[in-house]
Order: C-alpha cells, then sequence, then structure tokens
C-alpha cells in the first residue's frame, strides 16, 4: 500500500485470496472456510443468467463491473499479489529451515491471481464489509470493513432483531473518556423490544437497500422489501433495437431478428423519433431514468414528483 498500487479494500481481497491458498495452515482457516465458496450476483453468472437480466439496469452494471475487475485484475492486483506470495514463500522457506518441511506443511502457492479467485475475493468483501463511521458526525467518511461475526448475520428488511454500532471513539480517534477501557470496537447490540431469544437467528438490518441493490453486491432479492424501487429508463434507450446504455449505441445493436422484421424505413423513422423525444428530454431538463417506488402512491400519478410525470408523460 505504501507505493499507492492498492487500497485497505484491495489488501483485505489479498490476504483473503492468501489464506485460502493456505487452507488448513492458515490461522484464519475456520472464517475463511466459512465463507461462501460460490455467490449468486451477477457478476458470477452464466452467459445465460445475464441474458436474462437484459434491459434491466444491472445488465449494463454487471458487464461494466467485469470489464473493471479485469483491467484492476490486470493491473493491480496480480502485481501486488506476487510481491505478497513471494513474501510469503520467502518466509515458509525459512520455517522450512528451521523446523523442516513436516512443520511448515508445504509451500502456499505463488501462481498468479486467476479471474475466478479475485472475483471470489471480491465478492466476499463487497458482501461482507460494514461502511463503518469515523466519528460522531455523521456527515463524516466512512471506511468500510469486514468485521468477523457480524459479517456472518443475515438481512432483514422489515424486522431486524439485532443492530451494530461502533464504541469507543470520538472525532476519529479513540475516547479516552470510555468507561469500558476497550477502545475503538464494533459491538453487536439487541434491538430495543426485538432482542433474538435463545435459539434465535439473529439478523441485522443492511441498510434502506432496493432489491435491485441487494442482488448486485448480496446476490438475493427479498419479495416484502419495503425500501423496493423501479428504476426505468426511457423506452428509446432501451427498446428492441438494444439493451440500454448510450442512445446511439443502442441504436446500433439492432438485432438480427428486428432488422429482419422491421423495413430499412421504419427501422429510421423510429430512431429519428428516439433521438428527438431524447433531444426533447434535455430541452426540457428531465431526467434521463425515474425511479418508481415498489408501493404504488395512494394518489395515483398525482403523488408522484412532478419531473417523474413529466418523463413518463414523454
Amino acid at each position: 500500500m505504501d507505493d499507492d498500487v492498492i487500497d485497505e479494500r484491495m489488501a483485505v481481497m489479498l490476504l483473503l485470496i492468501l489464506e485460502r491458498r493456505r487452507g488448513a495452515r492458515s490461522p484464519a482457516a475456520p472464517y475463511v472456510e466459512a465463507i461462501p465458496a460460490r455467490f449468486r450476483t451477477p457478476l458470477h453468472y452464466s452467459d445465460d443468467e445475464s441474458r436474462g437480466l437484459a434491459g434491466t439496469n444491472l445488465h449494463d452494471a454487471a458487464s461494466q463491473q467485469r470489464k473493471t475487475l479485469e483491467l484492476v485484475l490486470r493491473e493491480r492486483a496480480r502485481p501486488a499479489g506476487a510481491r505478497l506470495f513471494g513474501a510469503l514463500r520467502a518466509w515458509e522457506r525459512a520455517r522450512r529451515g528451521w523446523f523442516g518441511r513436516t512443520f511448515v506443511g508445504g509451500f502456499t502457492s505463488s501462481a498468479k491471481i486467476s479471474e475466478d479467485e479475485f472475483r471470489w475475493a471480491y465478492s466476499a468483501y463487497w458482501s461482507r464489509a460494514l461502511s463503518l463511521p469515523m466519528g460522531d458526525d455523521p456527515t463524516a467518511p466512512t471506511v468500510e470493513a469486514i468485521v468477523p461475526g457480524i459479517d456472518f448475520a443475515n438481512h432483514s428488511c422489515g424486522a431486524p432483531n439485532a443492530r451494530w454500532e461502533v464504541r469507543g471513539v470520538v472525532r476519529g480517534a479513540p475516547d479516552p473518556s470510555d468507561p469500558s477501557g476497550s477502545g475503538p470496537r464494533v459491538e453487536l447490540l439487541g434491538e430495543f423490544g426485538a432482542t433474538p431469544a435463545p435459539g434465535e437467528e439473529v439478523v441485522i438490518s443492511y441498510g434502506d437497500k432496493t432489491n435491485e441493490e441487494l442482488l448486485f453486491v448480496h446476490g438475493f432479492a427479498d419479495r416484502d422489501n419495503p425500501h423496493d424501487a423501479l428504476v426505468l429508463q426511457p423506452p428509446w434507450v432501451i427498446d428492441e433495437f438494444g439493451e440500454g446504455g448510450d442512445l446511439n449505441d443502442g441504436m446500433k445493436k439492432v438485432s438480427s431478428r428486428s432488422a429482419k422484421e422491421l423495413s430499412k424505413e421504419t427501422r429510421e423513422l423510429r430512431m429519428e423519433a428516439n433521438r428527438s423525444r431524447e433531444a426533447l428530454r434535455k430541452f426540457k431538463g428531465l431526467p434521463a431514468q425515474v425511479v418508481l417506488p415498489a408501493v404504488p402512491p395512494a394518489r395515483g400519478l398525482a403523488g408522484l414528483d412532478d419531473d417523474v410525470v413529466k418523463t413518463l408523460e414523454l
């Protein structure tokens, strides 16, 4: 990290990969073995599963995520990983010289980090990390961190029976007046009036996230999620001509089926109409996408923001 090749998040991901490679010899073996071997986020979808997301915001987000991670793996993770594995190999050789190979249990693989390994570590980190506040100010920056133990708690949208809280910190520094004397820490607390009974599962809230966000980061959706919302992009961006994104790019992705069914004149007219709609949207200063609540407002369209209604009308 000293040369800014990686940050703290990447360092944790590399540590997870390293300890996973060490297997039973790792002091963190029980923890690493408890992490799922496979994740169900769109990052890990097969081609057929990814096609099922076509027309949604997740499709483009997952596609861009894969491209970004390929670059990060090649330019940052692999070079840093090579240095980390090299240092571990030197340490293991020294230990072998002191105690013999039987004690060491063999050498940890120093092979190049694979795409599957990196995707696993990336998903393990982001699906488990907590955004810890650096102080009492709610507007202060947060830092992501994995807190073993708390990170095994499942999510509940409507009825969490526990929550986590940072204690022993004042303005980003240890609190000298902390009566416990335990220093900065993250504590798991029971929710008032809903403390789990013996044998009951402890569930926390991952935040007021939509199902789209829950699926993208954690790999699941909640049918009864009160925070769910529907994000709509203009139909002239996501239509039978393409899978979303930039308007001109979408117009270029004409499927062979559409090309056969529509005449050249019809396609040109529709493309021109779509460009005109997009120009009108920009002229009126309307949003490029609208967010609709999961539960329709009691007043119907009257319960929506004016810009949302105008965009829907357009």
